[in-house]
């Protein structure tokens, strides 16, 4: 910021120089044309301001050559500053703030335009319980990251953490000034812990997906064996009780396995469309959809994105099976939505079932919850759903009102070769 002020104040002085040299010349040429004489230390002096001149236009092309480069370096770095999801505060060495980025204007409520010029302290409460209120009017020096309370536009105090950042070793230098609310930060954290919970069930899944594959595979031989050799009726129905429980607990097993084990398929680019349709096409013979309406609002013209076909379709029967699940009354609809949003595709699928509890929404992606009864689901659903989809670079949210709307939103960016 400062180089780009001190090179058009050169700019400035230069051309005002080079100015007063070009009036000189051309007072001195006047006169040699009018057939006065001059001594030959006034010509030598022509010739040396003719030369400086030049000097000073070349001088000149070469620093507005320099002010576009420092302009558009500095219009990354403001673009770049404006895109964080953290508040980025330039302030001078007079303690005046210079850059005030758009998260900035998000969570401390002042805008640039209110803001730049001003003496930093003013986002400073005297009730401030740190320490930083007091060094913020000593130019900011000692502390490097606190928690602090910050003044809002609106008189209200709030809780912030605080990074000094001075861009040089000098004391008269500008300072960065990074400023993170503590939820955010502790909502970050809280999802890094459950992406290395998610990463060690899945360790976990699958040992004990291997360890019960071999022996159920065992049981259900020699339940097939006794089966074919019993004649007694009531030994039949006993052994076919068995044999539902085995296989449901191979449906387990095997849901074990796809959640834990990594991406396969070949990435291809896919119209999420087509393999809508294929779905409810599909879900339509399923008993339980008899009494219920389904709603299809399809984009036609949504690109393609760029994933495995048959990871895409097992993420759209979760979604759909699940608001099946939860829709049990008469004529309930379910609402399936495609758009797009930017570089991304949205779906939504949607019912007027049961809906989900405030106190629960936050787990249902965790594995194995699951608010269904015993022996219809092992929870595994919304979470294999919700690693497909982040291994796309998407992701998956849900809304919900118990009773009233349940909708689920997947969105998934666009194949490449499509973005215009």
């Amino acid at each position: 910021m400062l180089n780009f002020v001190w090179l058009m104040k050169v700019k400035v002085v230069l051309k005002i120089f080079s100015l007063a040299l070009f009036i000189g010349a051309v007072i001195i040429e006047l006169k040699a044309l009018l057939g006065l004489n001059y001594p030959p230390d006034v010509k030598v002096y022509h010739a040396l301001v003719i030369q400086l001149a030049a000097i000073s236009f070349l001088l000149m092309l070469h620093i507005q050559e320099l002010i576009k480069k420092v302009s558009k370096a500095r219009k990354r770095w403001e673009k770049l500053a404006n895109n964080l999801t953290c508040c980025v505060i330039l302030v001078d060495k007079n303690d005046k703030v210079s850059f005030w980025n758009k998260k900035a204007e998000e969570i401390l409520e002042w805008k640039a335009e209110e803001v730049l010029g001003k003496d930093i302290s003013f986002l400073f409460s005297t009730k401030s319980s740190a320490p930083i209120a007091e060094v913020c009017t000593v130019h900011l020096r000692g502390l490097k990251k606190c928690e602090t309370d910050i003044l809002l536009k609106n008189g209200r105090l709030k809780r912030v953490e605080l990074t000094d950042i001075p861009l040089s070793g000098a004391r008269d230098k500008e300072r960065l000034l990074i400023v993170r609310d503590p939820l955010e930060v502790s909502a970050l954290e809280g999802k890094l812990m459950q992406s290395e919970k998610l990463a060690c069930i899945g360790h976990l899944a699958a040992g004990v997906a291997h360890e019960i594959s071999n022996p159920l595979s065992s049981i259900q031989s020699l339940v097939q064996l006794v089966q074919r050799k019993s004649k007694e009726q009531e030994t039949q129905k006993n052994l076919k009780k068995v044999r539902e429980h085995i296989d449901r607990i191979a449906r387990i097993v095997r849901e074990l396995v796809d959640f834990s084990r990594p991406t396969t398929g070949e990435m291809t680019r896919v119209q999420i469309n087509d393999i809508i349709s294929s779905a409810v096409g599909l879900l339509r013979y399923d008993s339980r959809c008899e009494k219920l309406k389904f709603e299809l609002a399809l984009n036609e013209n949504l690109p393609e994105v760029k994933g495995v076909p048959d990871q895409i379709h097992q993420v759209v029967m979760n979604l759909i099976l699940n608001s099946i699940d939860a829709c049990q009354k008469m004529g309930s609809t379910i609402e399936i939505k495609t758009y797009r949003n930017g570089k991304f595709v949205v779906m939504e699928v949607i019912d007027d079932g049961e809906g989900i509890k405030p106190e629960i929404i936050d787990r249902i992606f965790e594995p194995f919850f699951t608010t269904k009864d015993v022996g219809h689901g092992t929870g595994l659903g919304l979470s294999v759903s919700h690693g497909i989809v982040a291994s796309m670079g998407g992701h998956i949210k849900v809304e919900s009102t118990p009773r009233v709307k349940t909708k689920f939103t997947v969105c998934i960016p666009v194949d490449n070769q499509e973005v215009k």
